[in-house]
């Protein structure tokens, strides 16, 4: 596998991790970004010999051209990700994650890329029986207009796969984690971020499930991804997160009042803006490519706890640290 790459949204919370990652690794890298919330987690690798950067956005097909051109592996992360964004701008919703998915799969086969992969979510599961981990030939269930988008990116994504079209889909679970984009709408950074700040964490639908990742693992699964053999990956759905980190959010919550003793905590029984309810198995993605999550969420509170009490990121309630 050459080792040219590009990055859709490679300024974002997992792109501008990931990028870093790369680069480490010697890849050569490319990121398309529109800079939506800002350009500050791309400093200190703009003047990267190996990296290059195009300011520009995935719904317009001249951006896409020239950032698809001279790659060898697409990694397609740019999205208005989360149900919030999408249900505030449910148009530009469909444009991004769904009509500019399809037209970077269509260019993508044009100039013959060597794999392509499409960031999912979890979320396309919605809601599953008591007990039941969802499985990647679960039928889905989306109940959320951002998951709508993605299902319908996947079935796309699946045409051109039985094509011949060398294509990899990943569900992520829920990522947690510091980044250089920094997200406090993502529920294990909000609940640390709003114990650090305010003292009080409020738990809505405390009793739903939900998986977990951090970060630093979400990126190294990617790299797995990116890395391992045609025959391995190509044409394969792969949940990404671990078993381990299937958990209630009342469980969360708990996890970090045990690192702020002192905050009180607030369970709602229902959130009837959010009704997503469900557990996922990672099986497939530990034997496929023997991807192992190493961070516990309680690792990830820790991290962040201690990023916020060093004063490392100060205005928490800035808009550039949430998608909506």
């Amino acid at each position: 596998m050459d080792n040219r790459v590009l990055i859709t949204g490679g300024a974002g919370y997992i792109g501008s991790v990931l990028s870093r990652k790369l680069l480490e690794k010697g890849y050569r890298i490319k990121v398309i970004d529109n800079l939506r919330y800002g350009g500050e987690p791309l400093l200190g690798i703009l003047s990267n010999k190996r990296f290059r950067f195009i300011r520009g956005d995935v719904t317009n097909i001249k951006d896409l051209k020239k950032a698809v051109k001279d790659v060898d592996i697409i990694i397609h992360l740019a999205a208005l990700v989360g149900e919030p964004i999408c249900s505030k701008y449910p148009e530009e919703a469909k444009k991004v994650n769904l009509d500019a998915t399809k037209r970077i799969i269509d260019l993508s086969a044009k100039v013959k890329s060597k794999r392509f992969i499409l960031a999912s979510t979890c979320s396309n599961y919605g809601v599953n029986k008591k007990g039941e981990l969802a499985a990647e030939e679960t039928i889905l269930n989306p109940i959320s207009l951002y998951a709508e988008t993605k299902v319908e990116a996947e079935r796309y994504l699946v045409d051109a796969i039985n094509s011949g079209f060398p294509g990899v889909i990943m569900r992520f679970a829920t990522v947690f984690g510091i980044s250089p984009r920094m997200r406090f709408d993502l529920t294990v950074n909000h609940f640390t971020k709003d114990a650090y700040l305010d003292k009080k964490v409020v738990v809505f639908g405390k009793d739903t499930w939900r998986p977990y990742i951090h970060v630093e693992d979400i990126t190294e699964a990617l790299i797995r991804i990116s890395e391992s053999k045609d025959s391995v990956v190509n044409g394969e759905i792969f949940n990404t997160g671990a078993n381990y980190l299937n958990y209630q959010k009342k469980d969360i919550a708990r996890l970090v009042k045990k690192n702020f003793p002192d905050i009180e905590l607030k369970f709602i029984q229902k959130d009837s803006d959010d009704p997503r309810d469900y557990r996922v198995s990672f099986n497939k993605v530990y034997e496929k490519i023997n991807f192992q999550a190493n961070m516990s969420v309680e690792n990830g509170i820790k991290e962040i706890k201690e990023t916020l009490e060093k004063g490392i990121i100060s205005n928490l309630e800035s808009p550039s640290y949430y998608n909506a």
